[in-house]
């Protein structure tokens, strides 16, 4: 006698607790992928802040260094100079104002601007400081940086207060992303280098 064949049919898929595991691994790498890219996102807008910032202090730099002139220094009888204005008051911070210092006593009025750039999303000046030739750091809340033909060192005035100060290493610009709290740094030396730290 021939016993019949009887092969149990298996089966085929995933049951749906396997499903359900595969989809919270795949959701969780989603959010850390995504947590990443932002992360990744805020810190280059930051980078490119700090070089655009850097680009509008060299910018100021070769306008005094190279004598451009305007209708309003055509009065003045002294070489144009050109600077940077920057406030870390929460009213300010995201502020960044290239001037013309008609008046040649290197602080920024409203009638003397120029170009104003605005900081966008989370980014603002965080800090503004000075280190002065004996490694003090002094921390203003309101700078103008200028520059004056023929040279291209920088001349620094803080909080609107006269005369210049002249004892200064460098100047750190501090920007920060508030959402992510990361910093770049802008540093122009007393002789008119201009770079970014990190």
């Amino acid at each position: 006698m021939i016993k019949p064949f009887n092969k149990k049919i298996k089966k085929a898929g995933f049951t749906l607790i396997e499903l359900l595991v595969v989809i919270t691994i795949f959701t969780i790498i989603t959010g850390i992928v995504l947590f990443n890219q932002n992360q990744f996102n805020g810190s280059i807008l930051l980078t490119n802040l700090a070089y655009d910032l850097s680009l509008d202090i060299r910018q100021a730099q070769t306008f005094g260094g190279g004598g451009k002139t305007s209708v309003s220094f055509v009065i003045a009888t002294s070489a144009p100079v050109y600077g940077i204005h920057l406030d870390q008051g929460i009213a300010n911070n995201k502020n960044i104002i290239l001037f013309g210092d008609y008046n040649n006593d290197g602080l920024y009025t409203n009638s003397e601007l120029i170009e104003q750039s605005k900081i966008t999303r989370s980014n603002v000046i965080s800090l503004v400081q000075y280190i002065n030739s004996s490694g003090v750091t002094t921390t203003p809340s309101v700078i103008d940086v200028t520059f004056k033909r023929p040279e291209a060192a920088a001349h620094l005035f803080v909080n609107s207060a006269t005369p210049e100060i002249t004892d200064f290493d460098k100047i750190i610009i501090t920007i920060s992303n508030t959402y992510t709290n990361q910093t770049r740094k802008v540093v122009i030396s007393k002789l008119g280098l201009i770079y970014v730290e990190k």
